[in-house]
């Protein structure tokens, strides 16, 4: 079956404790071994790593095109990583067998989540909660050797969690003094809705409601009416 693989984590943990320019090989054959790893654990057949861009390319961190706060609290990258991720663009492909696909003005989650639709039997590599959360397709963390069965329902409502959550990883601020445990019971009487023959069978319908029930009005009710719609 086809590995579907993000790219981009792994090659911040092939940096860990390698961020020097003299310990480039210790991360290229750390990443070497993660890759041959995920592979054989997942009965691997035709594999694609997805990486977010190409920073030699022009225009290429598009996201702060979008929003200039958007991660803008991270820390900076490795030092090696852009030395790292050019190997794995030009070296990957012939020495790991395996196809590496940069997004283009699209983050890898969301390229690895849409091909993953269209990719029966496939499973997606990765340990980012994003990624995970959108899936509806079996998932391994790789961090955890661990395989994670998704929950489709959850999955399809999934960003309107995080819309209210938040993510400040991604330095994305969402309703102030609710988190996962308040949004997952106010999300739990719809789901169950759904599973009972409401909303025509649609989760478009479900996620219509949901915006407009729920998300939309705790941001008007802490920002005002219009700059409540406008933040949601």
């Amino acid at each position: 079956r086809q590995v579907l693989i993000d790219g981009d984590s792994l090659i911040y943990m092939a940096c860990h404790n390698n961020d020097d320019i003299s310990a480039f090989n210790n991360a290229i054959g750390v990443f070497k071994d993660s890759v041959e790893h995920i592979i054989k654990t997942c009965n691997g057949g035709a594999n694609t790593l997805f990486l977010t861009g190409d920073h030699r390319v022009k225009g290429g961190n598009f996201r702060r095109l979008i929003n200039p706060d958007y991660k803008a609290n991270r820390t900076t990258k490795p030092n090696i990583f852009k030395e790292v991720k050019e190997w794995v663009i030009d070296k990957a492909p012939q020495e790991l067998k395996i196809k590496v696909e940069c997004g283009v003005f699209v983050e890898a989650d969301d390229l690895i989540i849409e091909r993953s639709l269209l990719t029966p039997s496939c499973v997606i590599a990765c340990i980012d909660k994003d990624i995970i959360g959108n899936a509806t397709t079996l998932c391994f963390n790789y961090k955890r050797n661990e395989f994670i069965q998704p929950n489709e329902l959850e999955a399809s409502v999934f960003e309107l969690k995080q819309c209210i959550i938040g993510d400040s990883t991604d330095n994305i601020k969402g309703v102030a003094k609710i988190g996962e445990k308040k949004t997952q019971s106010l999300f739990k009487p719809y789901l169950e809705r759904f599973k009972q023959g409401e909303f025509k069978g649609s989760k478009a319908l479900l996620r219509e409601a949901l915006f407009s029930e729920v998300v939309l009005p705790l941001y008007q009710a802490q920002h005002g009416e219009l700059q409540g719609y406008i933040k949601a």
